[in-house]
C-alpha cells in the first residue's frame, strides 16, 4: 500500500484532470487504494494538497515567464482562462403555443371571461385612484 503523501499527490494529479470526487475515487480503488469519496474531498481541501497545487502553480508561471513571447502570452491567456471565474449568459426563448381555448369551445364562456377581466380592471383602477387621491389630499 501507499503513504498518505501518495495518495494525496495522486488526488491532486486526478483533480487536475478534471475527474469529479467519484470519479477519482473509483480510479483510485482500481490502482489499489482503500479510498471513499469523502475522504477525496477532505483531502482535496487539506494543507498538503493546497500547498502542492501553490507549487504546480508556481511552476506554471516560472514556465510562461521563460518562454518566448508568443508562446508566453498564448499559456498566460491559458491560464487566466482556468484561473478566472467566467460569465455564463443565460439564454432562454420561451414560446407559446396555444392549441385550444375555453374561447374557441364556447363564446358564452369568452363573453364571460371578458366581462369578469373588465370587471377586475375596473375594481383595481378605482382602487389605485382612491390611493392617489389620499397621497394627494392635504394632510
Amino acid at each position: 500500500m501507499t503513504t498518505s503523501h501518495e495518495g494525496i499527490k495522486r488526488v491532486v494529479e486526478l483533480w487536475a484532470l478534471g475527474l469529479s470526487g467519484e470519479e477519482t475515487a473509483k480510479t483510485m480503488r482500481d490502482e489499489g487504494f482503500k479510498i471513499a469519496v469523502a475522504t477525496v474531498y477532505r483531502l482535496r481541501h487539506s494543507f498538503t494538497a493546497r500547498q502542492m497545487l501553490d507549487e504546480l502553480i508556481r511552476r506554471q508561471l516560472r514556465d510562461i515567464a521563460t518562454a518566448d513571447p508568443p508562446l508566453k502570452l498564448k499559456y498566460r491567456d491559458k491560464l487566466l482562462e482556468k484561473m478566472l471565474p467566467q460569465k455564463i449568459e443565460a439564454q432562454t426563448a420561451s414560446t407559446l403555443t396555444i392549441v385550444s381555448t375555453p374561447f374557441d369551445a364556447d363564446p358564452e364562456m369568452r363573453r364571460l371571461l371578458l366581462e369578469a377581466a373588465a370587471k377586475q380592471r375596473a375594481e383595481k383602477d378605482a382602487h389605485l385612484h382612491a390611493l392617489d387621491a389620499r397621497k394627494e389630499a392635504p394632510a
